[in-house]
């Protein structure tokens, strides 16, 4: 990405300087100067967030909040770790929300969790297209931009917005499950190792009731055998 808006703003300088030499300083200082008061602008969005998120975050309730999205998230994600499961949650309800740069710092550590490898994952590449297209209830960053350069109303943007990440979203999801097939499901040592002390129990009881129920098939063959073998030894002595 910095080679790209490198690329692109030597670009731009070089074809002004060409067409129009003499707006060239002045073009400059105006976008930094609009670039500051736009910044600005957004500060105060981006604090009260990302201030919300944090205090969720002591408080626990983005390890609730992945309870509640387990479903959808193994569904999309597959086999990942729970680590990354709670800042996958984080940075959906963080899309939702429409705070990019709230965004960012859950993605980032979220694909830290993903990707072990050089080669991108099945969970890396739906984080990344989630993450692009996600689906935004209250387009916030929007919704600031617009108030800061004095829209009559900056929220009548939301049902658009909805509509159209949602469609991109599901576009999006559906692409991935073309290209990488469905997300493999995490087997019971996995998940125990992730969430020890909610998952180690059902795992026991799970392999408890598959012991007990080979051992039910195994008498009752047994009990089969010895009734065939009286019944050829009564045949016998009869």
């Amino acid at each position: 990405m910095n080679i790209v808006w490198t690329v692109t703003t030597v670009a731009a300088l070089v074809a002004l300087t060409v067409t129009n030499p003499q707006a060239v300083l002045s073009v400059c200082v105006e976008s930094g100067a609009q670039a500051l008061t736009m910044s600005l602008g957004l500060c105060g969005v981006y604090c009260l967030w990302m201030g919300i998120f944090q205090v969720a975050e002591n408080c626990k309730l983005v390890g609730k909040l992945s309870q509640c999205l387990g479903g959808l998230n193994k569904f999309l994600y597959g086999n990942v770790t729970q680590a990354a499961l709670d800042y996958v949650s984080l940075n959906f309800a963080s899309n939702l929300l429409g705070v990019g740069n709230a965004a960012t710092p859950s993605a980032i550590a979220a694909i830290k969790q993903t990707e072990k490898g050089e080669k991108l994952s099945r969970a890396g590449a739906m984080l990344f297209v989630v993450n692009a297209t996600g689906v935004q209830l209250v387009p916030t960053t929007v919704i600031g931009l617009r108030a800061s350069l004095g829209s009559a109303n900056p929220s009548d943007v939301l049902l658009p917005n909805f509509l159209s990440t949602l469609v991109t979203a599901v576009l999006g999801v559906a692409l991935v499950f073309v290209c990488y097939g469905k997300a493999n499901q995490p087997t019971c040592t996995q998940a125990a190792q992730e969430k020890p002390r909610d998952n180690a129990q059902e795992c026991l009881t799970l392999q408890t009731k598959r012991r007990e129920k080979k051992t039910t098939i195994s008498k009752q063959r047994g009990a089969e055998q010895n009734k065939s073998k009286r019944a050829v030894l009564r045949k016998k002595h009869g």
